[in-house]
């Protein structure tokens, strides 16, 4: 599943109250009021009014939208993102979930359960004010070949993107061959695979929840 609109749809009150659930210096939260105003409306040709339960004909004025570009968004994304990652493990009781930014997959074994989740899920995304678009990804049936959070897989087998693969592993493909030919020990390239994942996966605001 992924959300609509993703930056564009963010709601700055609902970010507000994230970020001061946990920062509670008031300078700070000023701050943070000056760079969530200065991106106020930068991505309002990108976003489609979606009208939540309880909105007046005064919603469509509410203060909406990152600027992608901004150091801070892709982390405030990942703020506001906090309440489905809880929801999803510990009210849904999902013990196998990944997320990347706005895109997040759930795996089960019942295709009637991932229905059911996805019903509550949508529920609940409406109380952030964020909509998913509609579907389940093809792979719930563990057919096909389907795309999910930068990841290619299918049954079989699991690839990264060959965009993304090439960015992120070409670096250590030489020292692949390097093994092969016994110049680096294979902990060696253990530790510079993991290194280019660690250094990776944060550019792109990426989020996990291990249970």
């Amino acid at each position: 599943m992924d959300i609509v609109q993703h930056f564009p749809s963010l709601d700055h009150a609902v970010l507000r109250n994230a970020i001061a659930r946990v920062v509670r210096d008031t300078d700070v939260l000023a701050l943070i009021d000056l760079i969530l105003e200065s991106g106020a409306g930068v991505l309002a040709d990108e976003y489609d009014m979606v009208y939540f339960p309880g909105d007046d004909l005064f919603s469509i004025y509410r203060p909406r939208g990152l600027p992608i570009g901004n150091l801070t968004s892709q982390f405030w994304s990942n703020v506001y993102m906090d309440a489905l990652d809880r929801f999803v493990v510990n009210d849904l009781g999902c013990r196998s979930y990944l997320r990347y930014v706005d895109d997040f997959a759930l795996f089960s074994e019942s295709k009637h359960e991932l229905w059911a989740w996805k019903r509550e899920i949508v529920d609940f995304l409406a109380s952030l004010r964020l909509t998913a678009h509609s579907g389940l990804c093809p792979g719930a049936t563990g057919e096909g070949r389907n795309s999910v959070v930068g990841i290619c897989w299918s049954i079989r087998r699991i690839d990264a993107k060959a965009a993304q693969s090439g960015e992120l592993f070409s670096p250590v493909c030489g020292q692949y061959h390097a093994v092969s030919g016994t110049r680096i020990s294979f902990a060696e390239l253990d530790a510079s695979v993991r290194g280019s994942i660690m250094c990776g996966m944060p550019t792109r605001g990426a989020a996990r929840r291990d249970v």
